[in-house]
């Protein structure tokens, strides 16, 4: 053998080596982030799941006040009903006053009622 041929193999020998050594930290390096990556995507989508049920639960929450508030709603007067009522209201009010004048008026006459009783025994 020559000696140029020991030293080329030498030569392609630590070449090989230290594309090997390369390669592997590339490999290593990229593994690396590969599984940083994965721990963080796992830590978005625990953060995910947990802002969904949360999220979910105020839905609900939310779902239930307006549900209360539509029934609340629901059983409210209209306006008709509204116009209604104070017609009514309107129409007891003048009831009431022509009550009020009668009993004045049976109010009166029982007085006279009285005073003539009373002024006939003192008479006899």
């Amino acid at each position: 053998m020559s000696p140029f041929d020991l030293i080329s193999w030498k030569v392609f020998n630590d070449i090989a080596h230290w594309v090997a050594i390369i390669a592997l930290g590339v490999w290593g390096y990229l593994r690396t982030k590969d599984n940083d990556n994965v721990i963080a995507v796992k830590a978005v989508s625990s953060e995910l799941v947990a802002f969904i049920k949360a999220s979910t639960d105020v839905n609900e929450q939310q779902n239930t006040r307006l549900t209360v508030l539509e029934e609340a709603v629901k059983h409210l007067p209209t306006e008709q009903d509204m116009a209604h009522l104070a017609n009514d209201v309107s129409s007891v009010k003048a009831q009431i006053n022509g009550l009020a004048g009668l009993l004045a008026r049976m109010e009166h006459q029982i007085n006279l009622v009285h005073d003539h009783l009373l002024n006939n025994n003192k008479h006899r």
